[in-house]
């Protein structure tokens, strides 16, 4: 981005780990995370008992009492979910350690990483307040025509939706 001259803050990006996170938020979920330590960090601390696990690229953390300890809790013999019920959530498929969850533990791994719909819906709510003194995403949600002209400070340029402002953005660049 720098090469592109994009002057983008870190906590401005929206990455898989930013999804999963938003997700975990979003379901008040407890998880058991086998990520890096530097991931884990984007994380509020959970401590047993655990009620999810989330899987990224980690691999020191795909060891043998971790993978364990997440095959339990997804197989229902541990934690407060039964076989089943306990999400399985993945930033990226780490796919042999993914499939053997899976399989062992009957099941279905939820994608969150690029490029699962999930995470650009997640991606999508994160900009999307339907607030005209906060809409980043153009004339959504309750936006009616002349709503700019009420605030303080006026937006440089409404568009009609997200598309038109990347359309714009990019014609600007040019």
């Amino acid at each position: 981005m720098e090469r592109m001259q994009l002057d983008v803050r870190e906590d401005e990006l929206f990455t898989s780990l930013s999804a999963v996170r938003d997700l975990v938020a979003k379901r008040t979920l407890r998880p058991l995370c086998l990520l890096s330590s530097s991931a884990r960090s984007d994380f509020p601390a959970s401590s047993p008992p655990f009620d999810s696990v989330v899987v990224g690229l980690a691999p020191t953390a795909f060891e043998y009492s971790k993978l364990n300890e997440a095959f339990r809790l997804l197989a229902g013999e541990e934690g407060e979910g039964t076989k089943g019920e306990v999400p399985l959530i993945v930033t990226h498929k780490a796919r042999p350690f993914i499939t053997a969850l899976e399989e062992a533990a009957g099941c279905q791994a939820e994608i969150v990483g690029k490029p699962s719909k999930a995470f650009f819906q997640l991606a999508l709510d994160s900009l999307a307040s339907h607030d005209l003194s906060n809409d980043e995403i153009g004339m959504t949600g309750k936006y009616r025509p002349g709503d700019e002209d009420k605030l303080e400070h006026k937006p440089e340029w409404v568009g009609r939706d997200f598309a038109a402002a990347v359309d714009a953005m990019l014609a600007e660049a040019a």
